[in-house]
């Protein structure tokens, strides 16, 4: 596992990307919605159906040695300086050096606690397809996540931007998700790249939340989660 996490580290510094020029840091901003079934992944025929819970926008900076997840719940996030100073649930700070994450979770379940989440990099499981599409200019493959996979989960990502990098932290891709699709009951919910520019911003490493290991906090969920739900988000 270290000499994958090395590996990919070396090819982001080394790596040229030719579609765009990134400078970094960079940042890559997401909409995210619904689609109709049959429609092509483009950020303009995304709508919000009223009847069902809007999904958050968000974007990630990276600046060569860490990533930093930011969603939005107004738009003062959206304009926020200072990133990592605040509590913000889903927010993700990856440190490529170091290897590690920290996760900003409030879960329902237990209390709407704060929790601040360390965990190490662990790549994910996908099986990868030959499948592509153009987003931003980049050539995106798709992968799917290889076990329970009940959302029937699709992520499109490029190696031209050379960041194992997603909505949810670390990958293990060879190369940033620029669009997410999941699937259920015939609805489709879906977050797509719209922008992709230089950032001036250097996030902070979050301090907010109630500090627990990755252990501690699966531990903590097993508790409060019956098994037949638990089993299904496994891997997820």
């Amino acid at each position: 596992m270290r000499r994958v996490i090395a590996w990919l580290f070396f090819l982001m510094i080394c790596t040229s990307v030719d579609a765009q020029r990134i400078e970094k840091p960079f940042v890559i901003e997401y909409k995210s919605g619904y689609l109709a079934l049959t429609d092509s992944l483009q950020v303009k025929l995304l709508t919000m159906p009223k009847k069902y819970h809007p999904l958050k926008d968000y974007e990630i900076i990276v600046t060569g040695d860490i990533a930093f997840v930011n969603f939005f719940e107004s738009t003062r996030d959206r304009n926020a300086k200072k990133l990592g100073t605040n509590f913000r649930h889903d927010n993700v700070y990856s440190d490529f050096i170091q290897q590690k994450e920290y996760h900003q979770i409030q879960r329902h379940e237990l209390n709407n606690q704060r929790l601040l989440v360390e965990r190490n990099f662990t790549a994910l499981q996908f099986d990868m397809y030959q499948d592509s599409i153009k987003i931003l200019g980049y050539t995106c493959y798709k992968a799917m996540p290889a076990k329970n996979n009940y959302l029937n989960a699709v992520v499109w990502y490029t190696p031209q931007i050379p960041y194992p990098v997603s909505k949810h932290g670390f990958t293990g891709l060879p190369g940033a998700i620029l669009a997410s699709e999941t699937f259920s009951h015939g609805i489709r919910y879906v977050s797509i790249a719209y922008s992709i520019r230089p950032e001036s911003r250097i996030p902070t490493k979050p301090t907010k939340g109630y500090p627990i290991s990755g252990k501690e906090y699966v531990e903590m969920m097993n508790k409060v989660i019956p098994e037949n739900v638990r089993a299904a988000f496994t891997n997820q």
